[in-house]
């Protein structure tokens, strides 16, 4: 379980990566997701695909459209091999309370050009073991970093006597993730982390590998909290060309 909200939080929560869509009077209508356009010299095109695990189904179809234009797209997923598809099969929970879809149930992850850039289990527990890193403390260490908010009991407390619960919880929810930027900047200090930057390391290695192969169109598929340091270790030899955002929760009314 401790492992499961540390992945959750190592995909949502940078606000750098994860922004917030208001209307006019300030009321939030969306949150969204980044798409970091890259090229070399060469003309080898890499697009950093920012992930949510939760989201809209429309989100996930958006993103599977995309993902059939390149030669490569590259996955994040610990698992117990190297090339282990996920498997289906989440319960309705969160979709009975949120109204959100999982990523994991939402992405063919069979298709031919889905290549896996992540660590195995083994490989995952080897690196935390070697650095000396536990889950109590990276979770404690999360903890003492994340800002409170006096307002979000409050909030959540409203949301059970609104007439649409699903959508103040979806709000409250999205401010939270958009607001805790500091909350996994310590995973990329100094030696940086297994959970992060290990595992970027590992997407960057699978990426240079299937460009050696002759790729020149790639995508990398991580959680959003990834994106900067990918972004700042690929951009040694790749320029931005473009960003987009994409709509992953519609939380107008």
């Amino acid at each position: 379980m401790r492992f499961a909200i540390l992945l959750f939080f190592a995909s949502v929560s940078i606000s750098e990566t994860v922004r917030i869509e208001r209307s006019h009077d300030g009321r939030i209508t969306a949150l969204l997701t980044p798409i970091i356009e890259l090229q070399n010299s060469d003309g080898i095109k890499v697009d950093l695909i920012g992930a949510v695990h939760v989201g809209d189904k429309e989100y996930y179809s958006h993103l599977e459209e995309r993902f059939k234009s390149y030669d490569v797209l590259l996955y994040e997923l610990i698992t117990t091999d190297s090339d282990v598809r996920p498997s289906k099969g989440s319960d309705d929970k969160l979709k009975n309370v949120l109204g959100l879809h999982y990523q994991l149930d939402s992405i063919n992850y069979f298709a031919p050009n889905f290549v896996h850039a992540d660590l195995t289990k083994n490989e995952f527990s080897d690196s935390m073991k070697e650095r000396g890193e536990t889950f109590l403390n990276m979770f404690l260490k999360m903890m003492l970093n994340i800002e409170q908010d006096d307002q979000l009991g409050f909030k959540l407390f409203l949301s059970l006597f609104s007439p649409n619960k699903e959508l103040l919880r979806k709000r409250v929810l999205a401010e939270q993730l958009a607001s805790s930027d500091k909350l996994l900047s310590m995973f990329v200090e100094d030696e940086g982390s297994t959970i992060l930057t290990v595992r970027n390391d590992r997407a960057i290695k699978v990426l240079n590998d299937q460009i050696k192969k002759g790729k020149r169109n790639l995508g990398i598929f991580y959680g959003a909290a990834h994106l900067p340091d990918l972004y700042k270790k690929l951009s040694k030899n790749f320029s931005e060309t473009g960003l987009v955002w994409v709509k992953a929760w519609n939380l107008k009314s």
